[in-house]
């Protein structure tokens, strides 16, 4: 089955395809950043803060380099994906976009097949977005009274609350982060369209 191409003066033409080349799948990146907690007050007060740690050096105690996170694309048992979600959304149908980070304490390496976090401790809501030519960055995070006693090496961003019907959008294994009442942590995917 070859290719049909239509031109500007209408002409239908055929190709066997082999000269045209697929584009990957939607990329991205994610940056994870350990803040101290009196920096909690500032991020609520200016959610688009969670993108800039650099700015607000002196109250972070550490940020991860930024690591490519490919969006999960694979369908599991029903549970969607974000390459499907985004499919979705141009086909007018009305699945809810990442309202949530998940947050959970195995580092396994983020698979293709993967349909939630593998020890899931608990979901906080999106606090910040911003749009860039042919991108979106997505950000979130766990205040000073949330998730405290775990180390958390997983995240993970979905499409609704634990209780609801969600569906696993992306996630990533990040560097080990001890969780108290001292420190806040904040993710930020940067989803790549093009």
């Amino acid at each position: 089955m070859g290719l049909i191409h239509i031109t500007p003066a209408g002409q239908v033409r055929r190709s066997s395809g082999a000269g045209i080349r697929e584009r990957m799948a939607t990329r991205g990146r994610v940056q994870a950043v350990v803040w101290g907690a009196e920096m909690e007050r500032w991020l609520l007060d200016d959610p688009q803060r969670v993108f800039h740690p650099k700015q607000y050096r002196r109250h972070v105690l550490r940020i991860d380099p930024w690591r490519k996170n490919k969006i999960v694309a694979n369908s599991v048992a029903g549970f969607g994906n974000g390459l499907n979600l985004m499919r979705d959304w141009l086909a007018a149908e009305v699945p809810p976009p990442p309202t949530h980070v998940a947050w959970g304490t195995n580092g396994t390496a983020p698979q293709l097949s993967d349909v939630g976090l593998f020890d899931e401790k608990v979901r906080t809501d999106i606090i910040a977005r911003a749009k860039g030519d042919k991108q979106v960055i997505i950000g979130g995070f766990m205040g000073s009274t949330t998730g405290n006693g775990f180390t958390y090496q997983e995240a993970s961003l979905v499409t609704g609350p634990l209780a609801s019907q969600w569906r696993l959008f992306a996630r990533v294994a990040i560097n080990p982060i001890v969780k108290s009442t001292s420190v806040i942590i904040s993710v930020s995917w940067q989803v790549d369209l093009a």
